[in-house]
C-alpha cells in the first residue's frame, strides 16, 4: 500500500503546484479580489472532486469485476491521455491568464463556492484524468477497487486543497506580472510530471 501512495502523493502534489489553469486562478483570484473569497472558491473547486472520483471508482470497479483485461487497457488509454495532455501543453503558449473579470467581486462567499463546484463538476476534463489517473495507483487487485479508489480521490482533495490555501496565503506576497518570466519553465515542468506519471503507470503498475 506505502509503496503505491507515496508515489501517488507525490505525483499529485506535482501536478496540484505546476500552473494548471486551477491553481493560477485561484493564486490570481486571492490578488484582485481577497483572500476569503479565492479560499472559497479553491473549495469549491475539490468539493467538485468528490463527483468525478465516485464516478470513477464506482465505473472502474465494475468494469474490473468484469474482465481484469480491461481494467489493464484503462490503465495504457489513460497513460496515453496524460501524454496528450503533454503534447497539448507543448503546442500552447506559456503564459499565465490573469483575467479575472468572470468573478463578480459583489457575489457572496457562498456564491463563489458554488462557481467552483460548477466549474469542476462541468469539465468533463476532470472525469477523463481522474480515469486516466487513479487507477494506476491501486494497491491491492484483489480488494475493493471502490475503496481503494475513493481514498486515493480523498488524498487528491486534501492535498489540493493544502496547496491552494497556501498559494492563496502567497498571492499578496507576489508580482503577478513576474510570473510570465517563469512562464516557459512552468510549461516544461508541468510536461515532465505529465509525461513521468504516464511511464509510471506503463512500467510501474
Amino acid at each position: 500500500m506505502t509503496d503505491q501512495l507515496i508515489p501517488f502523493l507525490i505525483a499529485s502534489i506535482g501536478l496540484t503546484l505546476s500552473p494548471g489553469p486551477d491553481i493560477v486562478y485561484v493564486f490570481t483570484l486571492s490578488i484582485t479580489r481577497s483572500k476569503n473569497k479565492a479560499i472559497s472558491f479553491a473549495t469549491g473547486l475539490v468539493t467538485g472532486i468528490i463527483f468525478h472520483t465516485a464516478l470513477v471508482a464506482f465505473g472502474i470497479a465494475v468494469l474490473f469485476k468484469t474482465n481484469e483485461l480491461i481494467f489493464d487497457i484503462i490503465k495504457y488509454i489513460g497513460a496515453a491521455y496524460l501524454v496528450y495532455l503533454a503534447v497539448q501543453l507543448y503546442r500552447a503558449d506559456a503564459k499565465f491568464e490573469t483575467n479575472n473579470k468572470k468573478m463578480n467581486p459583489k457575489k457572496s462567499l457562498f456564491s463563489i463556492f458554488k462557481k467552483g463546484i460548477l466549474m469542476n463538476l462541468l469539465n468533463p476534463k476532470v472525469s477523463l484524468f481522474f480515469l486516466a489517473f487513479l487507477p494506476g495507483f491501486i494497491w491491492d487487485a484483489d480488494g475493493l477497487i471502490s475503496v481503494q479508489l475513493i481514498i486515493l480521490g480523498l488524498l487528491f482533495m486534501l492535498q489540493a486543497w493544502l496547496i491552494f490555501f497556501g498559494v492563496i496565503q502567497l498571492g499578496s506576497l507576489i508580482n503577478l506580472n513576474k510570473l510570465n518570466a517563469y512562464a516557459f519553465i512552468a510549461k516544461w515542468l508541468q510536461i515532465l510530471i505529465l509525461t513521468g506519471i504516464a511511464i509510471y503507470l506503463l512500467i510501474g503498475s
